[in-house]
């Protein structure tokens, strides 16, 4: 049983997982084990000749969560931590760990980091990146499969209520944005999104009657985003919710739009 577990999901993005494995093999602890899900590629994923890697292969394209939800079924070690095809880890990042759950600062492209505020979750949204946890594998939940995007905030909610996350002030992630339509991106659409958040909103509501403004807000966006795509019904409903949380003018202006069509 290895120390840590890197879990990698991929499509269709040979190149850069060759570049996201390397930051794992570059990593100053040594002690881990990586599992890469091809989760249906036109050309099979190839990792290297390891006995710490394991490849899982899919022969469609089932998602993010199916494809990381078959690593944590496969993963031994004790720790769990995440890595996108298109991103990197730095040298350090499986150095620290402190407590059951661990946060690192990531990094997106050449900016500057981005400051983990866990106390301020979820009103500081969307929460850490997925790759910034490092989890104990007894605490780590499954993914939500009903969900083809936003799956890691609906996780980040229930890894929440599960344990307290420790700091470590130090980069350890790098979020890569041009890596390309490969990995499920082509589905990010308004649509999607819209349909995702209501399903997360619709899921978590004791969580978020603790998290009011935060969930009066997202509906209010559910709602506006209703409204562009053309879908009425759904706006008159999620701009109703807004208000029933918190009371607005501007909301309830939103409403009265969406009930006279205008």
């Amino acid at each position: 049983m290895a120390l840590f577990t890197v879990i990698i999901p991929t499509y269709d993005r040979p190149t850069l997982l060759a570049e996201a494995i390397d930051s794992v093999l570059r990593q100053t602890v040594q002690d881990f084990e990586v599992i890469v899900v091809d989760d249906g590629s036109r050309v099979p994923a190839v990792v290297p000749d390891d006995p710490r890697f394991l490849l899982i292969r899919h022969d469609s394209n089932r998602g993010l969560s199916v494809a990381r939800n078959a690593a944590l079924v496969a993963a031994t070690g004790e720790y769990i931590t995440f890595l996108d095809d298109d991103d990197l880890f730095m040298p350090r990042r499986l150095e620290k760990v402190d407590g059951p759950l661990t946060l690192c600062l990531a990094q997106v492209d050449g900016s500057a980091p981005n400051p983990v505020r866990p106390d301020r979750f979820p009103e500081r949204w969307p929460g850490p990146h997925i790759g910034q946890c490092t989890i104990r594998r007894d605490l780590c939940p499954s993914f939500d499969k009903a969900l083809p995007i936003m799956e890691d905030f609906e996780w980040w909610i229930r890894v929440r209520e599960l344990a307290s996350p420790s700091i470590i002030p130090q980069v350890g992630y790098i979020y890569r944005t041009d890596g390309g339509p490969g990995l499920w991106r082509n589905d990010n659409n308004r649509q999607v999104r819209v349909e995702c958040m209501k399903l997360i909103l619709e899921k978590h509501v004791a969580f978020l009657a603790g998290h009011r403004n935060f969930a009066a807000r997202q509906w209010k966006l559910v709602g506006g985003s209703a409204m562009r795509l053309g879908d009425r019904r759904l706006a008159r409903k999620a701009f109703t919710r807004s208000l029933r949380i918190r009371p607005s003018a501007k909301t309830l202006a939103h409403l009265t739009r969406a009930v006279l069509g205008v």
